[in-house]
């Protein structure tokens, strides 16, 4: 039976190592500066200014505040504060937190009120001001009141399931009925996700339409509804989130671990994209659902998008980002009216500050710092190490201080040390959970080896006393996966591996509806400036023997000169074309993989570190006399 765990508080948590260097790194860049550069947040309604009034601020906090945190930078929590006090002193006395007047109240789409009630809960935590508890209780029953009038619509009826965190925490502060009443007629006004994927699905074939149904981000969200709403009745075991997720991944999965949709799901074309909002949505979901059900798998798939799809589509400073990252991605231009995608624009592809749309500009901040918060959870005695970052966390065991500290370079290389201080004698359980990837995997305790089985939670249960060791030993198999049609995928442990292009990048600064662009949040067009047009030469077999080379992490984990890890594949050029229209862009599939060149030994290099690259190719075919 699983056990579900309690992350434990994101203030006991520090990263480390690798973790803390992206952390450190998105603080410098977009995340960290992006309510002194771009007017929806600097000038925004919530604060008193004259712009975006809705989504954009509390998208922001909801990364920015944590990040603040986490790196325990003093200016940033500064200004996280400075952004707090502003949007409760303007509170009305009614509790609506919102900026609008009252006569636009009822239009008022109240997704941006049950977003701010995440962010509230989120800086309670790591904040410990009490009067947020006030500010939320006065807010929520204000909310229950107006939907009561004025039903939930649009934005906030697909997502009505995200109030259920700030509902979560207001009833276990009062044990009020009230707000299971409130949560109630959320769930009867909302959208129902779980019925609509479990009665005959209708997205199944992706259609060139826009809609709130198919809305990939809708989706990533949704996820984690149906067992949330369960959850806060005591029966998470009703949840559809399993049966949800394997839906999404059949008919629209990608070899990053992600489903497709460039704003809407998108089926599983290469070359069709992945909004950057849905990976931070689709990595919150699962984070969530992991610390609610204990099943490994759930965590093994945020850890996915953390090591692939989250940093492929982000320059490597983060000071810019796409709206979709593509599998196969030959050239991020903009490909005006004759685009690729299915719904969205020809921007979409582009590095920037804001391209295409600016809700992922505000809101792909979360998705670091809230996987750095998913490090550690608790049950009863039971300590557990569950996503496997370097990362130091402190808390009480009965009544001892127990520290745990994690060195690791994963997902790059297969090892975990971890040193568990106690500063008094105690018993309790640490737990680890062990990828579900992983391969033979041997676990060294004071006591001597033991042998761990993948996808599932190791547990020692001891005294600790004073300073004791554990390390993990794991194998990370190079797999080769099927990908769609003809097409296959690289995996080695948590990352997908790609051939990566050759990068000409671009820069272009200009000024848009009052929003400059300039360096270093301008504007990109990335270039090619190496072939693409390749297939396996290699067998399977082959492939999956073929040499590791394991290097250290450097200041930038996800680097494109200096890859953590990379693999030498023997590749063939194939007459590949590009897409109609488009002279950078690849075709979805070749239409030959007869080769045209003699065999090469190439690199492929982690997903995430190579910003145009292949990963979904053909076997060649066959071929007499090519070496």
């Amino acid at each position: 039976m699983r056990e579900a765990f309690q992350r434990i508080n994101g203030k006991s948590v520090k990263p480390l190592g690798w973790m803390k260097d992206q952390l450190r790194i998105q603080a410098q860049g977009l995340s960290g500066n992006l309510d002194l550069i771009w007017p929806d947040i600097r000038d925004s309604r919530w604060i008193g200014g004259n712009r975006e009034g809705w989504e954009r601020v509390p998208y922001w906090l909801d990364g920015f505040i944590p990040l603040a945190y986490l790196t325990n930078d003093r200016d940033m929590k500064r200004r996280a504060k400075f952004y707090i006090d502003n949007i409760l002193a303007r509170q009305q006395e009614d509790g609506w937190i919102c900026p609008c007047t009252k006569e636009e109240r009822p239009d008022y789409d109240m997704w941006a009120a049950i977003l701010i009630s995440k962010v509230f809960v989120l800086y309670r935590e790591f904040s410990g001001e009490k009067r947020i508890d006030d500010a939320l209780i006065r807010s929520l029953r204000c909310m229950y009141e107006h939907i009561q009038n004025y039903p939930l619509k649009n934005w906030g009826r697909f997502r009505w399931f995200e109030a259920l965190f700030a509902i979560r925490y207001v009833y276990d502060l009062t044990k009020d009925p009230l707000w299971l009443d409130m949560a109630k007629l959320m769930r009867d006004q909302g959208f129902d996700y779980a019925s609509y994927y479990l009665n005959d699905w209708p997205e199944k074939v992706p259609k060139p339409r826009w809609t709130m149904e198919s809305h990939v981000v809708n989706n990533a969200m949704a996820i984690k509804g149906d067992t949330l709403y369960e959850l806060l009745f005591g029966d998470p075991s009703r949840g559809r989130s399993e049966e949800m997720y394997e839906l999404l991944m059949r008919y629209h999965g990608t070899s990053a671990g992600h489903f497709s949709g460039d704003e809407c799901l998108a089926g599983k074309d290469p070359t069709h994209g992945a909004e950057l909002c849905s990976i931070a949505e689709a990595m919150f979901s699962y984070e969530t659902l992991f610390f609610q059900s204990g099943d490994v798998r759930w965590m093994d798939r945020a850890e996915r998008l953390a090591f692939n799809s989250l940093p492929a589509t982000c320059s490597e400073d983060m000071w810019t980002h796409q709206y979709d990252q593509q599998i196969n991605q030959t050239a991020c231009v903009d490909q005006y009216d004759n685009h690729i995608y299915m719904t969205n624009l020809g921007q979409s592809g582009l590095f920037g500050l804001e391209p295409n749309f600016g809700c992922c500009t505000a809101n792909f901040n979360q998705a670091f710092p809230k996987f750095a918060m998913s490090a550690y959870g608790r049950s009863g005695d039971t300590i557990l190490s569950a996503a496997l970052i370097p990362s130091r966390m402190k808390t009480r065991v009965k009544d001892a201080y127990v520290t745990v500290t994690l060195e690791t370079e994963y997902p790059f290389k297969g090892t975990l040390r971890y040193t568990i201080e106690a500063d008094k004698p105690v018993r309790f359980t640490f737990a680890i959970r062990i990828p579900s990837w992983a391969g033979e995997t041997t676990v060294r305790t004071p006591e001597g080896e033991q042998k761990a089985k993948a996808g599932k939670i190791f547990r020692i249960s001891r005294r600790f006393e004073g300073v004791s060791e554990i390390e993990v030993g794991m194998s990370l198999p190079v797999r080769v996966i099927r990908s769609d049609r003809n097409l296959y995928h690289v995996e080695r442990g948590a990352l997908t591996f790609s051939l990566p292009v050759g990068e000409h990048w671009v820069r272009r600064e200009y000024t848009k509806d009052g929003v400059e662009r300039k360096y270093p949040y301008c504007d990109y067009s990335v270039f090619p400036t190496s072939d693409w047009n390749y297939a396996f030469r290699d067998t399977p077999e082959q492939i999956e023997a073929a040499a590791v080379e394991e290097t250290s992490v450097g200041s930038v984990p996800f680097s494109h000169k200096m890859p953590p890890v990379r693999i030498r594949i023997r590749m063939v050029h194939i007459p590949w074309q590009t897409a109609k229209g488009q002279p950078f862009i690849c075709a979805p599939y070749p239409s030959d993989t007869t080769p045209i060149s003699q065999p090469e030994m190439l690199w492929f290099v982690p997903y995430g570190c190579a910003r145009l690259r292949m990963t979904d190719l053909p076997f060649a075919k066959d071929k007499k006399n090519d070496g």
